[in-house]
């Protein structure tokens, strides 16, 4: 095991803002405003080549942002100024990972990485420091003991939270961390995992629970598009439809347990040529780890996981992380009055309807009708008497159960100029597991006609 070398000389930024990265009751908060990381692993490399290449950074932040991006992942540090601007520019964070021998390129065991900790610390696109990726699965890395690894950990953690209090330390674990990396490395404040358990990630949080109480991220996740071998559903070859119902699956059930975790990286945002064999052209196999978890045929296929390919043409995933990540309302439970049979003659989509549509409308208003119909499913449920607001939101305990949802009432129409008040009300409730009310103040002689609330705390458009 070698001695880290730490420099003991300052490296003055000429950066002034910062950014105050925090955990409070294991949720993640940026600023105080809660954040929940929606997430993609980026190593861009261009094709012939085997090095990192941001040469299009601008129009791959422009496809994370359509598909609702907000963090990205990297493996080693970015040492341009510009490019965190650009991030920063786009409202994107970045998790920046610090290998253990890069060459002494900002890693660990030349202690230079707190050079780049030092130099780029009050930059705000930069979210967290995380230290190495799956190294557990390499302990040959480490003379063979893998502890001698978390050891490295320790003392890391402790040297940036003392360089940089503003942030979090993570480590990219693969799969659950054993209680030895959690005992030794106990000053690693979030943990983040490498989960391929097919398409089944959930199954960890229960285990999780069991041996910490810190929060988690999935620091990869995902599926690749290239099938070695045919089943009953997927034939042998490429196919993104593999891995697309893959995604689905997966960043669903990471989604609905958001209160579980801080958040998710997709594996990965762009195909790497560079993995597996010549970086001119796609080759399959690869070498990955612990990959017998991989949908649907327990093999790593290295450079076939992008949303997008080579030449930032999407994949079908790329539409399935853009509806995870945008994260809308799917069922509608409409409660009516048995005489308001024409409201549900209104939500209908009858025979003579659709007849209609494809005779009169235009292919662009039918495909955009066709994919309201395809997203959105209308249940009604009958309210017997003019019972008040709670009883009417009883009425549809049957169709809700114990999963969160959203009252809407007809009486106001709400309109925004940038993100619309309801998704902000869902993305702040999947980030604290907290009901949220949207109101307006009143003059004082309407208050007779609306429900009333006070609040305690005023921050700033919340309040508690």
């Amino acid at each position: 095991m070698k001695n880290f070398l730490l420099p003991l000389f300052l490296i003055f930024s000429s950066l002034s803002h910062g950014i105050d990265v925090k955990i409070q009751g294991n949720n993640l908060f940026v600023n105080d405003e809660p954040f929940y990381m929606k997430g993609i692993c980026y190593h861009p490399v261009k094709k012939g080549q085997t090095k990192r290449n941001f040469t299009n950074l601008k129009e791959d932040l422009e496809l994370m942002k359509e598909a609702g991006i907000n963090t990205i992942r990297v493996y080693e540090p970015i040492d341009d100024i510009k490019v965190l601007d650009q991030l920063h520019d786009s409202g994107i964070k970045v998790v920046i990972g610090f290998g253990y021998n890069q060459r002494g390129q900002f890693d660990i065991v030349s202690g230079t990485f707190i050079n780049y900790i030092r130099k780029y610390k009050d930059h705000e696109a930069i979210l967290m420091w995380e230290l190495g990726n799956e190294y557990n699965y390499n302990a040959q890395w480490f003379d063979g003991d893998i502890n001698n690894w978390y050891k490295a950990m320790e003392f890391v953690a402790q040297i940036i939270q003392s360089e940089d209090s503003s942030r979090l330390v993570s480590s990219a674990h693969g799969d659950l961390p054993s209680n030895d990396a959690l005992r030794i490395a106990s000053s690693i404040q979030v943990w983040g995992m490498n989960v391929y358990r097919w398409d089944e990630p959930a199954s960890i949080f229960e285990e999780w629970k069991a041996v910490s109480d810190k929060p988690m991220y999935f620091a990869e996740l995902g599926a690749d598009s290239y099938m070695t071998k045919s089943t009953s559903k997927y034939q042998k070859g490429e196919n993104q439809q593999a891995q697309a119902d893959a995604n689905k699956i997966i960043l669903n059930e990471v989604l609905v347990n958001s209160d579980s975790n801080i958040g998710s990286f997709v594996f990965q945002f762009t195909d790497g040529l560079w993995k597996a064999g010549n970086p001119s052209k796609q080759d399959t196999g690869g070498s990955a780890p612990n990959s017998d978890g991989t949908p649907y045929d327990g093999t790593a296929n290295e450079e076939y996981w992008g949303i997008v390919d080579i030449n930032r043409r999407k994949k079908i995933t790329f539409d399935v992380v853009k509806e995870a990540y945008d994260a809308g309302i799917k069922n509608i439970v409409i409660v009516v009055s048995e005489r308001k049979e024409l409201l549900k003659q209104y939500f209908s989509f009858d025979k003579h309807f659709i007849e209609n549509l494809y005779k009169y409308c235009s292919k662009e208003t039918i495909e955009e009708i066709e994919e309201f119909k395809s997203n959105l499913k209308f249940y009604f449920t009958n309210q017997d008497k003019p019972l008040g607001l709670g009883h009417a939101i009883l009425c549809a305990e049957d169709f809700v159960s114990n999963n969160p949802f959203v009252v809407i009432l007809p009486d106001d129409l709400l309109i925004s100029s940038g993100e619309s008040e309801l998704l902000g009300m869902i993305k702040n409730y999947n980030l604290v597991n907290a009901n949220y009310f949207t109101v307006k103040q009143l003059k004082q002689s309407e208050i007779p006609h609306y429900g009333i609330i006070s609040t305690d705390d005023d921050i700033d458009a919340f309040h508690k």
